[in-house]
């Protein structure tokens, strides 16, 4: 159920993420390295308020949205946020809902880039 709450994290831990231009999110049972190999670095990243793979905004495995509070509250306006958070089973609302307010927030830019799954164990 945790992932389902992903898309408040910058909300939640506004606390601790004050300094820091992203947040972001990955699965579980990713590992990261240096994230720069994959033109994930300040530079690349300074033009954009969100990414995620292969176009959409919000995935699972690796998304990382700009620190701003405009960004960090827009999970109050996916649809029947507070009674779906509050059901026992898995929305999905991280990666559908919140995906689709990122894609149609008019102000955000967003940058896709293609996730190394090349490097996958699950082939």
């Amino acid at each position: 159920k945790l992932c389902d709450w992903r898309m408040a994290y910058g909300e939640i831990f506004a606390r601790w993420l004050k300094g820091f231009e992203f947040w972001g999110w990955i699965d579980f049972d990713m590992l990261l390295g240096r994230l720069s190999h994959f033109g994930m670095n300040t530079t690349t990243l300074s033009d954009y308020d969100a990414s995620g793979e292969f176009g959409w905004p919000s995935q699972g495995p690796l998304t990382l949205v700009r620190n701003r509070e405009s960004v960090n509250r827009l999970w109050r306006h996916v649809p029947n946020v507070e009674e779906r958070l509050s059901r026992p089973s898995i929305q999905r609302m991280n990666e559908w809902d919140f995906g689709r307010l990122l894609l149609e927030a008019g102000n955000l830019r967003r940058r896709q880039f293609s996730f190394p799954s090349h490097l996958s164990a699950a082939r």
